[in-house]
Protein backbone atom coordinates (compact mmCIF):
# COMPACT_ATOMS: atom_id res chain seq x y z
CA UNK A 1 0.00 0.00 0.00
CA UNK A 2 1.51 3.54 -0.90
CA UNK A 3 1.35 5.96 0.97
CA UNK A 4 2.25 9.82 0.70
CA UNK A 5 3.20 13.33 2.06
CA UNK A 6 0.76 15.82 1.70
CA UNK A 7 2.99 17.03 -0.88
CA UNK A 8 3.03 13.79 -3.10
CA UNK A 9 -0.95 13.61 -1.93
CA UNK A 10 -1.51 16.86 -3.53
CA UNK A 11 0.38 16.62 -6.76
CA UNK A 12 -0.84 12.98 -7.31
CA UNK A 13 -4.62 14.20 -7.02
CA UNK A 14 -4.28 17.40 -8.40
CA UNK A 15 -5.60 19.61 -5.90
CA UNK A 16 -2.99 22.38 -3.74
CA UNK A 17 -2.04 21.57 -0.22
CA UNK A 18 -4.10 23.75 1.10
CA UNK A 19 -7.63 22.28 -0.44
CA UNK A 20 -6.50 18.90 1.25
CA UNK A 21 -6.27 20.65 4.83
CA UNK A 22 -9.17 22.66 3.79
CA UNK A 23 -11.24 19.53 3.59
CA UNK A 24 -9.63 17.79 6.61
CA UNK A 25 -11.02 20.74 8.87
CA UNK A 26 -14.65 20.43 7.69
CA UNK A 27 -14.45 16.78 8.07
CA UNK A 28 -13.98 15.41 4.04
CA UNK A 29 -11.18 13.39 4.85
CA UNK A 30 -9.61 12.28 7.60
CA UNK A 31 -5.84 13.55 8.84
CA UNK A 32 -3.50 10.57 9.78
CA UNK A 33 -1.64 9.86 12.64
CA UNK A 34 2.09 11.46 12.57
CA UNK A 35 4.82 8.77 11.43
CA UNK A 36 8.02 8.47 14.21
CA UNK A 37 9.65 11.15 11.84
CA UNK A 38 6.58 13.61 12.24
CA UNK A 39 5.11 13.78 9.05
CA UNK A 40 1.97 12.73 8.20
CA UNK A 41 1.56 9.62 5.57
CA UNK A 42 -1.53 9.62 3.58
CA UNK A 43 -2.89 6.23 2.41
CA UNK A 44 -4.20 5.47 -0.90
CA UNK A 45 -8.17 5.45 -0.29
CA UNK A 46 -7.46 9.29 0.79
CA UNK A 47 -6.15 9.44 -2.92
CA UNK A 48 -8.99 7.69 -4.44
CA UNK A 49 -11.74 10.11 -1.89
CA UNK A 50 -9.73 13.07 -3.34
CA UNK A 51 -10.02 12.10 -6.53
CA UNK A 52 -14.22 11.62 -6.10
CA UNK A 53 -14.25 14.73 -4.15
CA UNK A 54 -12.81 16.63 -7.38
CA UNK A 55 -14.63 14.72 -10.03
CA UNK A 56 -18.26 15.36 -7.78
CA UNK A 57 -16.93 18.98 -8.10
CA UNK A 58 -16.85 18.84 -11.60
CA UNK A 59 -20.50 17.36 -12.08
CA UNK A 60 -21.69 20.02 -10.01
CA UNK A 61 -22.33 18.60 -6.61
CA UNK A 62 -21.31 21.01 -3.62
CA UNK A 63 -19.20 19.71 -0.95
CA UNK A 64 -21.64 19.68 1.54
CA UNK A 65 -23.91 17.28 -0.75
CA UNK A 66 -20.58 15.27 -1.28
CA UNK A 67 -19.68 14.82 2.24
CA UNK A 68 -23.49 14.02 3.28
CA UNK A 69 -22.82 11.28 0.80
CA UNK A 70 -19.37 10.03 1.58
CA UNK A 71 -20.83 9.63 5.43
CA UNK A 72 -23.66 7.72 4.42
CA UNK A 73 -21.54 4.29 3.93
CA UNK A 74 -18.00 3.08 2.04
CA UNK A 75 -17.41 4.27 -1.17
CA UNK A 76 -18.55 1.64 -3.86
CA UNK A 77 -20.69 -0.08 -1.36
CA UNK A 78 -24.18 -0.98 -3.01
CA UNK A 79 -25.72 1.13 -0.45
CA UNK A 80 -23.71 4.37 -1.29
CA UNK A 81 -24.03 3.43 -4.95
CA UNK A 82 -27.89 3.64 -4.34
CA UNK A 83 -27.68 7.04 -2.53
CA UNK A 84 -25.07 8.34 -5.12
CA UNK A 85 -27.39 7.52 -7.96
CA UNK A 86 -30.55 8.88 -6.70
CA UNK A 87 -28.02 12.19 -6.11
CA UNK A 88 -27.90 12.11 -9.84
CA UNK A 89 -31.08 11.91 -10.55
CA UNK A 90 -31.98 15.12 -8.58
CA UNK A 91 -29.04 16.80 -9.68
CA UNK A 92 -30.31 15.76 -13.52
CA UNK A 93 -33.75 17.43 -12.30
CA UNK A 94 -31.85 20.26 -10.98
CA UNK A 95 -30.05 20.99 -14.45
CA UNK A 96 -33.41 20.19 -16.29
CA UNK A 97 -34.98 22.87 -14.41
CA UNK A 98 -32.36 25.50 -14.92
CA UNK A 99 -32.29 24.91 -18.57
CA UNK A 100 -35.84 25.69 -19.06
CA UNK A 101 -35.24 28.82 -17.24
CA UNK A 102 -32.57 29.79 -19.22
CA UNK A 103 -34.40 29.28 -22.56
CA UNK A 104 -37.32 31.02 -21.32
CA UNK A 105 -34.97 34.12 -20.08
CA UNK A 106 -32.79 33.70 -23.72
CA UNK A 107 -36.33 33.95 -25.82
CA UNK A 108 -37.11 36.48 -24.10
CA UNK A 109 -33.98 38.26 -24.77
CA UNK A 110 -34.21 37.39 -28.55
CA UNK A 111 -37.55 39.02 -28.89
CA UNK A 112 -36.10 42.04 -27.10
CA UNK A 113 -33.68 42.07 -29.55
CA UNK A 114 -36.00 41.34 -32.89
CA UNK A 115 -38.07 44.52 -31.35
CA UNK A 116 -35.25 46.93 -31.08
CA UNK A 117 -34.41 45.89 -35.01
CA UNK A 118 -37.99 46.57 -35.60
CA UNK A 119 -37.85 50.17 -34.56
CA UNK A 120 -41.25 51.30 -34.03
CA UNK A 121 -42.34 54.91 -35.67
CA UNK A 122 -42.53 56.90 -31.84
CA UNK A 123 -38.80 57.38 -31.55
CA UNK A 124 -38.58 55.54 -28.43
CA UNK A 125 -36.70 52.02 -27.76
CA UNK A 126 -39.43 49.42 -28.14
CA UNK A 127 -37.56 47.27 -25.97
CA UNK A 128 -38.24 50.06 -23.00
CA UNK A 129 -41.69 50.32 -24.40
CA UNK A 130 -41.93 46.40 -24.02
CA UNK A 131 -40.21 46.40 -20.12
CA UNK A 132 -42.63 50.23 -19.43
CA UNK A 133 -45.60 47.61 -20.50
CA UNK A 134 -44.40 44.57 -18.18
CA UNK A 135 -45.68 46.63 -14.71
CA UNK A 136 -42.72 46.43 -13.96
CA UNK A 137 -41.40 50.77 -13.16
CA UNK A 138 -38.43 51.52 -15.15
CA UNK A 139 -35.24 52.31 -13.77
CA UNK A 140 -34.52 55.99 -13.31
CA UNK A 141 -31.08 57.67 -14.06
CA UNK A 142 -29.23 58.17 -10.83
CA UNK A 143 -31.28 55.22 -8.66
CA UNK A 144 -29.63 52.16 -7.57
CA UNK A 145 -31.66 48.56 -8.47
CA UNK A 146 -33.63 49.37 -4.65
CA UNK A 147 -35.02 53.26 -6.50
CA UNK A 148 -32.71 54.97 -3.78
CA UNK A 149 -30.66 57.92 -5.49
Amino acid sequence: MTERTIGQLAHDAGVGIETIRYYQRIGLIAKPQRAFNGWRRYPERTLQLLHYLRQGRQLGFTLRELGDLFSQSDIGAPRFCMAFRAAIEAKVAELDSELERLQAHRAQLREFAKSCRQREQSGRCPMLNRLACSGEPPIQRGTDIDGDA
